[in-house]
């Protein structure tokens, strides 16, 4: 019996030691940075960002109007009574510079103290929870993910490049990865 309590003081003083293997690489596990996110992570937060950018266009009302030439559509005042009440539908997933993009490329105006969208019915065959992660480049508290999404079921897919920064422990999307256009200028960094 004294024999098995030293055999078992003996194999709990060894789980408490430090291993050999520094990143856990036996066990599976990578090491711990700052800029560790999965794959399937950042497929998820996609998808989450495409709900909601696309979601804006089940908010249109029947109300129009013409701003600087423009025909718009209003936006549902109870759901997005301003542009702040935008921002924050988008704070929890994207940067404030992402969520400028966002915006701008939806093409957002506040007149009269409502939401505007323009009237044009924009289109996305884009499949953000099929997408695959093909590359990953960490730099320090930013990371920067290039994506195939798959095109509906046409056999075709796009590359998109994703910029995810660090945020309060959080992981935040800092571009516009909905757009076929490339943002210039700085991000807001951490």
């Amino acid at each position: 019996m004294f024999v098995a309590g030293l055999l078992l003081v003996a194999v709990a003083a060894a789980c408490n030691q430090p291993s050999n293997d520094p990143g856990g690489r036996e066990s599976g596990h990578s090491p711990g940075t700052a800029t560790e996110i999965e794959a399937d992570e950042i497929v998820e937060m996609l998808t989450e960002g495409a709900k909601l950018y696309w979601g804006i266009n089940a908010l249109r009302t029947s109300e129009t109007t013409t701003l600087n030439g423009t025909r718009m559509v209003g936006l549902d005042p109870a759901a997005l009574p301003s542009l702040e009440a935008f921002r924050q539908r988008f704070a929890g997933l994207f940067t404030e510079h992402a969520v400028g993009l966002l915006i701008a490329d939806l093409g957002v105006k506040e007149s009269g103290g409502k939401l505007w969208i323009p009237a044009a019915d924009p289109d996305d065959i884009s499949v953000y929870e099929d997408a695959d992660v093909t590359q990953s480049v960490p730099n320090g508290d930013t990371v920067m993910v290039t994506v195939d999404v798959p095109l509906g079921d046409s056999g075709q897919s796009d590359l998109r490049g994703v910029r995810l920064v660090r945020k309060a422990g959080d992981w935040r999307i800092d571009n516009n990865p909905f757009s076929d256009v490339e943002e210039e200028g700085e991000s807001e960094g951490s």
